[in-house]
């Protein structure tokens, strides 16, 4: 018997879910296709930092229970980039959103204070917003691989409704481009579509994750130029992934080398060549 595909089973919604469910972020949500004044909008806002306050002292204890104060620490910054997105979709003037947002960022500046001895931290910069949800994107896509590899066309229409709100501040003209780059990782992809389309990573482990692994830009030819052959493995192992547009580029870059190479002299083309054939058999070994 084959089984409905249901968001609400997903590993990795647990939390996020709680917040969902137990704040005013639903009605927020409605009213904003509503006219609304800044002071109705307001008590909206002051309801919802009241019920985030007491969802949130219900929701660290059991982090720290768990040790799960890091996904904790990321699920709570997806759910105020969200209502950020919402605030932002108000017909409302500039100035009486920002006002908005910096209520409900103060409050919650006020509760991670208190995180404990794990430091939560929440930068407001475009880019930082970005790499995070990326790193949550990430931990997401190991934590729901099982339904990912057998409901990955309904797990993609739920991404679309996940990261709808914020893409909407954070993806500029829709020229956004990323690029992961570390020891066990190499993606590079277009920041909407890579939030938007299911990735399976069953074995990567994102402990060594870092936000500095994470290169953000508007000009994909910088990103491409650099990708270093240098920093790749000899030997392929279960624990790396490499995306499809990521191998691609090293394959090409492998054959610019060996294009230049023909055209040298002889002396010089023979080390050329062997230099080649050595990043060659490299590539070959991880992606094969």
């Amino acid at each position: 018997m084959t089984i409905d595909f249901d968001e609400k089973l997903l590993p990795s919604i647990y939390f996020t879910n709680k917040l969902y469910n137990n704040t005013n972020i639903q009605e927020l949500n409605e009213n904003k296709e509503k006219t609304q004044t800044y002071q109705q909008v307001l008590t909206n806002i002051n309801e919802l930092n009241s019920s985030f306050n007491k969802c949130y002292e219900e929701i660290k204890g059991e982090c720290f229970q768990y040790k799960e104060e890091f996904r904790c620490c990321r699920d709570i910054n997806y759910h105020i980039d969200i209502v950020k997105g919402i605030i932002k979709s108000f017909k409302l003037e500039e100035i009486e959103k920002n006002d908005l947002i910096t209520k409900v960022e103060d409050n919650l500046k006020q509760k991670l204070s208190g995180y404990g001895t794990h430091v939560c931290e929440r930068k407001e910069d475009l880019d930082s917003i970005r790499k995070r949800c990326i790193i949550k994107q990430l931990h997401d896509f190991v934590q729901d691989k099982d339904i990912i590899q057998n409901y990955s066309n309904d797990y993609n229409k739920y991404l679309v409704k996940k990261w709808n709100e914020i893409i909407k501040y954070t993806n500029g003209n829709d020229d956004v481009y990323i690029k992961i780059e570390n020891d066990f990782m190499g993606i590079l992809d277009k920041y909407k579509h890579f939030l938007e389309t299911s990735l399976y990573i069953p074995d990567v482990d994102l402990e060594n994750l870092k936000e500095e692994d994470i290169k953000i830009s508007t000009d994909l030819s910088s990103l491409i130029t650099s990708i270093s052959l240098d920093t790749f493995p000899s030997e392929p192992s279960p624990g790396k992934h490499y995306n499809e547009l990521y191998k691609q580029v090293l394959s090409d870059k492998v054959s610019n080398i060996q294009t230049k190479n023909i055209l040298l002299p002889f002396g010089v083309t023979i080390s050329g060549v062997s230099l080649i054939l050595l990043l060659l058999h490299k590539v070959r070994k991880i992606f094969n």
